[in-house]
């Protein structure tokens, strides 16, 4: 996944985006926010 000639994707943007925006609760609000937005599809409810 690292690509150095890739600014998005040098080793210390991945460490940064790791620390600071992969959290528990930011994951979990994430996943709530798209179960919230299935339920709306109504192929869904079948």
């Amino acid at each position: 996944m690292v690509n150095p000639g890739y600014e998005a994707l040098t080793r210390a943007r991945i460490v940064h985006v790791d620390q600071y925006y992969l959290r528990a609760d930011a994951i979990a609000a994430a996943n709530a926010r798209l179960i919230a937005a299935q339920a709306e599809v109504s192929i869904v409810r079948f």
